[in-house]
């Protein structure tokens, strides 16, 4: 089985939300995924990754960013090892959304209750727990 390694970056807004993305439309691997997923390439830290990821599709640079955990999620034909972060973030309109075609702040009530593979369950436990929500 192929192994990929990811860094998820969740932004918190001052309201206690999280800003999660549509993937419906791209015709990308798990097409209905809501979290920020941030591939982690050979030689790359997992910080490392999710600031390159963050400049390339979101044109804006991250900061103060706190590492929450890690999650292994076995996905069929690949395993993948997930590194949570998170980030306060209250302004998306300088967002240049490159390839995250729609992106919305839901309250935890709410982003429980979309689609979405069971593993992101999970990741929201954690997030919801976090000294920063």
């Amino acid at each position: 089985m192929k192994t990929r390694t990811v860094s998820i970056v969740s932004f918190i807004n001052s309201q206690n939300q999280i800003l999660l993305q549509d993937r419906k439309n791209i015709s990308k691997r798990w097409e209905e995924r809501w979290f920020f997923w941030l591939w982690v390439e050979e030689g790359e830290t997992k910080e490392q990754a999710l600031e390159r990821e963050i400049q390339e599709e979101l044109w804006f640079c991250i900061t103060d960013y706190k590492y929450l955990w890690d999650i292994q999620s076995d996905y069929g034909d690949l395993l993948v090892n997930i590194h949570i972060f998170i980030w306060q973030l209250d302004d998306i309109s300088n967002i240049i959304l490159n390839e995250w075609a729609w992106m919305q702040f839901f309250s935890f009530d709410e982003a429980f209750d979309l689609k979405k593979a069971k593993t992101d369950n999970e990741i929201l436990q954690i997030i919801k727990n976090s000294p920063i929500t």
